[in-house]
């Protein structure tokens, strides 16, 4: 019988190692010239590629810059081009407390006492003068702190009545108590009462001379001249370091973040006169940059006021640069025999299965760094930019119009903002759910580049409080009335100690007996913790459940004084208070603001320099995630030992 062909029988070629240091094996020898082209070979350095180098671009660009802005529901307005956006948008009225008063007069005594030195000149001879400059100096800041200025005007520092409830909280924060005495009898005077004074327009500073400067009439009337001129100086460095917004913040109390729109005019092929409006709905994190825009295409939506068309804001440019090959620290050479020198090891870069962002990010630097050119261009900040066209020629002399991988493909054509292949980067978001044409513009927002912050002047931490059924506005930090915060739980119990001190009724005598446990109506909780209670909306369907989260108020029962209610201290809950007829109306929060995990939000001084080197100072809010629930063991109802 035939039998089945096979192989029986092999050699196997192995190598035979002599040592086990393989480093000079692994060398790329210099004098080994044959290793080095097959390793080019496996690097596909021999295999053509029918492409060329880029050497030169032309580039046309059409701007379009930002002229109009409107805060919240307020009336659209010119934008101010010497702020940055975000003071423009942040800034809210500020209140002047004593430091910021006791500031403002010393820069006035200052600004007119350094003049005097510089532009005074006392003849001792003179039997007209009897002062030297030092006392005249003293002489006139003696006349802005007397009681009786013009106008029945008393600038001076005074002590509230220290044997009622209203001033509790003054003679409570002993900082603000000493600080203020320290400054009474003449001592100094209201800077802030006077600047009012002087801006009204007519009144004249040197109104308050009245006293005999026991000078010659030359000198008195040089004295009075500085004193007028004072007054312009004096301003303008108010508006500069406090200038107040001309309307009311774009800070949604109710959804606790910044809202405001932008608008720019622009020109296209169908309409030679139109408007792009950009709005922000959710900026809260201090940091303002493009992603916080969304392209609002809809008419219906915004003010038409913003459609304020103005060609000057428009600009188009054309202009050539030369490419160059993008580089970055840890960027591998595409070269086999190029050494590489560089600082940062990409191939150590260990991401999660779920960091998507550094995977891509390690992809595009090992496998297509060399790829990608370069056109260097500064756009002016503030501004739309729409590339219009770029044309790039090859060192072959070949040109090739390089299309947007945003917005277009020279297969498909155009395409929309829902697609998923389509790539986006640096692109704005087209506000509504309908499918549209991405826009493909940079957006440069006018915002200020580093931004010093304070320690905050204001905290709340907004918890839940799931065994109350309620939400909590813890105020952490509170004004202490001199520029700066302090702590609430402490302040709190300060102000209740204070007024137990002014507690003049008698507390009635308990009945004896013999029950072993009593009833308490309700305890108590930190007056620092301000309520805020769910409320139904009234809405016309009953079956709605939507709420919203009111301001409430605990009531205050101290033997001896009236029962009154708590109210807050800081101005991020003192929403809708009408501190002229002393009258509290509701406020409210949205439910969804006030997540599981809680808000925090905080209240600072911002400080900035703008491309001219101006300072600006506001005072601006932040929103951060906060640091879960919390109770407040607040019951009511209790039966306790007696």
């Amino acid at each position: 019988m035939p039998t089945t062909p096979g192989i029986i029988t092999w050699n196997r070629l192995e190598p035979r190692p002599r040592t086990e240091d393989f480093d000079r094996t692994l060398r790329a020898e210099v004098r080994d010239a044959l290793w080095m082209m097959t390793r080019q070979w496996q690097f596909g350095e021999y295999q053509a590629e029918d492409t060329g180098s880029a050497i030169f671009s032309r580039v046309q660009i059409k701007k379009n810059k930002l002229n109009m802005l409107q805060l919240g529901g307020n009336s659209p307005d010119n934008i101010q081009t010497n702020l940055p956006l975000e003071a423009d948008v942040e800034k809210e009225p500020i209140e002047f407390d004593f430091l910021m008063r006791l500031e403002m007069s010393r820069y006035w005594e200052k600004l007119i006492s350094k003049k005097i030195k510089n532009e005074i000149t006392i003849d001792p001879d003179d039997p007209d003068n009897d002062v030297t400059v030092e006392e005249l100096i003293e002489i006139v800041i003696g006349e802005f702190r007397k009681t009786d200025g013009p106008d029945d005007l008393d600038l001076n520092f005074y002590l509230p009545a220290d044997d009622a409830t209203a001033s509790a909280a003054f003679y409570s924060n002993p900082d603000l108590w000493h600080a203020t005495a320290a400054h009474t009898n003449g001592r100094a005077f209201d800077g802030y009462e006077f600047y009012l004074w002087l801006n009204e327009g007519v009144n004249d500073p040197t109104a308050f001379i009245t006293a005999d400067l026991s000078v010659n009439a030359t000198i008195e009337i040089a004295v009075l001249a500085i004193i007028t001129a004072s007054k312009t100086s004096f301003i303008s460095w108010f508006n500069k370091n406090y200038a107040q917004p001309s309307s009311d913040s774009a800070w949604n109390s109710s959804q606790l973040e910044y809202q405001f729109t932008v608008a720019a005019p622009r020109t296209t092929d169908d309409e030679p006169e139109t408007t792009d409006v950009l709005v922000s709905e959710e900026y809260y994190q201090g940091s303002l940059d493009w992603f916080a825009f969304e392209y609002e295409k809809d008419s219906d939506n915004y003010d038409i006021e913003l459609e304020d068309f103005d060609p000057s804001f428009i600009s188009e440019e054309n202009f050539t640069l030369v490419p160059s090959a993008v580089k970055f620290a840890g960027m591998p050479n595409p070269r086999w025999w190029e050494m590489e020198d560089r600082k940062v090891d990409l191939g150590d870069v260990n991401p999660s299965t779920s960091d998507t962002a550094k995977i891509i990010y390690a992809e595009f630097g090992l496998i297509y760094s060399n790829d990608w050119m370069i056109f260097p261009h500064t756009v002016e900040a503030g501004s739309l930019c729409e590339i219009s066209n770029i044309v790039v020629t090859d060192c072959f002399g070949q040109e090739t119009k390089v299309l947007s991988a945003n917005g277009e493909s020279e297969l498909e054509g155009e395409v929309y903002d829902d697609d998923w292949k389509r790539w986006s980067f640096f692109g704005l978001s087209t506000k509504g759910d309908d499918p549209t044409i991405p826009d493909t513009r940079l957006f440069i927002p006018p915002v200020a580049g580093q931004v010093l912050e304070s320690d905050p002047i204001e905290s709340i931490n907004f918890i839940r409080d799931e065994m109350a059924n309620m939400v909590w506005g813890i105020e952490k930090i509170v004004p202490n009335g001199l520029s700066g915060g302090v702590d609430g739980y402490e302040t709190a119990l300060k102000h209740v100690d204070f007024l137990k001190t002014l507690a003049v009724g008698e507390v009635p005598d308990l009945v004896d007996n013999d029950a072993v446990i009593k009833y308490k109506l309700a305890n108590s909780v930190p007056e620092n913790w301000i309520p805020f209670v769910p409320k139904k909306l009234d809405e016309p369907s009953r079956i709605s459940h939507k709420i919203q989260l009111q301001r409430a108020a605990l009531p205050r029962y101290i033997d001896g004084l009236d029962v009154e209610r708590i109210r807050p201290r800081t101005a991020l809950l003192r929403t809708n208070f009408d501190s002229l007829t002393e009258s509290w109306n509701a406020y409210f929060i949205h439910e969804n603001e006030v997540p599981r995990a809680g808000a925090i939000v905080k209240r600072t001084w911002q400080r900035t320099r703008t491309e001219n080197g101006t300072v600006v100072t506001w005072v601006g809010r932040r929103k951060t995630t906060g640091r879960g629930e919390g109770s407040s063991n607040l019951s009511f109802d209790n039966i306790e030992d007696k």
